[in-house]
C-alpha cells in the first residue's frame, strides 16, 4: 500500500504527491488529450487500467497549475455483468485484493430503478477506503454513461486530503505577503472602515464526506486552504484582526503604489489599480433567497443585505478614489 500512499499511475508514468500539476502536464504532453473540464486546472488523457481494472480516461487535477495535484479520477468501463444490483460487485472484488475492506460502503440501487430502467447518472453503488493521506472511492453508475472518451460504468476517485502537507511552500509564500500588509496596516491613521449590515465569512473549506474537523478552530488547516485554493488570499495583520468587527471592512490605499488593502476581519488581499485589475459587484435579486449584494476584489468576498447602503457605498468610494470601474452585473439569488 505504500505505492499509493506515495503517489499515483498514469499508464506506466509514476507522479509521487506534491508534484506541481504543471510538471504533471508536461510529462504527459505526449499522451493522446481530450478537451478539459472547467474549474480546476486539468488535464484529460488516455490510460487504459488501473489497479487491474480496464479504464478509458483519467483526469488529474489541481488547485491551480502551480500548485500540487490533489485529485485524479479514472473512468472504468463497463464489466458486461448488466445484473441489478449486482453492478458493483466485479469493481468491487478487484479493488479489495488491492487495498482490502472498505472503510465504508454503501448500497444505493433502491430508488435508483424507476420502471426496471437503468439510470447512468445515479450513482448505485459507493465504496471509500482511507490509506494516510490518501482517499480512494469508488462510484457505480446505474447504467452506461457514453462519454466521448468511450462507455464509462464506474469512476475510481483518488485524492490527496493532506490540505497542510500540500501547502507547505505557499505558505511561505502567503506569510511574506502578511509581513508586507502589517508593515502597511499596523497603527495606520487612514484606514477608512465600513460597517456592513452582515457578519462576513472568514475563508474555509469543509469536505462533509470525509469528515473534516472544525476548520474555524484549526487556524493552520485553514491557512493552508486559503494558500492551496486561491493565489492572493491572506490572512488579516494582527492589527486588523483586533481592530475590526465582524461586519466591517477595512480600505487603505497606497496611493504612491498605486495599490489597494481591503480586508475583513479574518482575510484581506491587495489590489494594484495601475494594472486596473478586476473587481466585479453583483446585485442578486431575490429569488430562492432574499437577495444580497456580493463585491469580489480578486479572491475577497464581501456579502451584505440589500436594504443596506454600506456595500454600494464602499462601491461609489473605490470608485472614486480608484479612478477605475467597478464591473457591475445583475443575477438571481438562486
Amino acid at each position: 500500500m505504500a505505492t499509493i500512499s506515495q503517489g499515483f499511475h498514469i499508464e506506466d508514468k509514476y507522479f509521487t504527491w506534491g508534484t506541481l500539476f504543471k510538471d504533471t502536464k508536461d510529462v504527459l504532453s505526449d499522451f493522446p488529450q481530450y478537451p478539459p473540464y472547467g474549474g480546476w486546472s486539468n488535464i484529460r488523457c488516455k490510460c487504459s487500467e488501473i489497479y487491474g481494472l480496464k479504464s478509458t480516461v483519467a483526469d488529474i487535477r489541481a488547485p491551480f497549475d502551480d500548485r500540487p495535484v490533489m485529485q485524479v479520477i479514472y473512468d472504468l468501463v463497463p464489466t458486461g455483468d448488466t445484473t441489478w444490483g449486482k453492478l458493483h460487485l466485479f469493481y468491487l472484488a478487484q479493488l479489495k485484493t488491492i487495498f482490502g475492506q472498505p472503510a465504508k460502503a454503501e448500497d444505493l440501487y433502491k430508488g435508483h430503478n424507476p420502471g426496471n430502467k437503468y439510470v447512468s447518472g445515479a450513482v448505485v453503488f459507493s465504496a471509500k477506503w482511507l490509506f494516510g493521506d490518501i482517499r480512494i472511492s469508488l462510484s457505480v453508475y446505474g447504467g452506461i454513461r457514453h462519454e466521448e472518451t468511450g462507455d464509462a460504468a464506474a469512476g475510481l476517485f483518488i485524492d490527496w486530503i493532506n490540505e497542510k502537507k500540500a501547502a507547505g511552500p505557499f505558505i511561505s509564500m502567503n506569510s511574506a505577503l502578511e509581513n508586507e500588509l502589517s508593515g502597511y496596516m499596523d497603527h495606520s491613521r487612514d484606514i477608512q472602515l465600513f460597517t456592513l449590515t452582515d457578519n462576513q465569512r472568514k475563508f474555509y473549506v469543509t469536505h462533509i464526506d470525509i469528515g473534516d474537523p472544525d476548520v474555524t478552530k484549526d487556524e493552520r488547516l485553514r491557512l493552508a486552504q486559503m494558500a492551496l485554493y486561491h493565489n492572493e488570499l491572506v490572512q488579516s495583520p494582527e492589527y486588523v484582526r483586533r481592530l475590526l468587527k465582524e461586519n466591517e471592512i477595512a480600505v487603505k490605499f497606497l496611493t504612491e503604489e498605486r495599490r489597494m488593502v481591503i480586508a475583513n476581519k479574518w482575510d484581506a488581499t491587495v489590489l494594484d489599480y495601475s494594472k486596473n485589475e478586476r473587481i466585479n459587484f453583483t446585485d442578486l435579486l431575490p429569488a430562492r433567497g432574499s437577495g444580497r449584494y456580493h463585491l469580489q476584489v480578486k479572491d475577497l468576498s464581501i456579502i451584505d443585505s440589500r436594504e443596506s447602503d454600506s456595500l454600494l457605498n464602499l462601491v461609489a468610494y473605490i470608485e472614486r478614489t480608484t479612478g477605475i470601474h467597478v464591473n457591475r452585473n445583475t443575477t438571481y439569488d438562486d
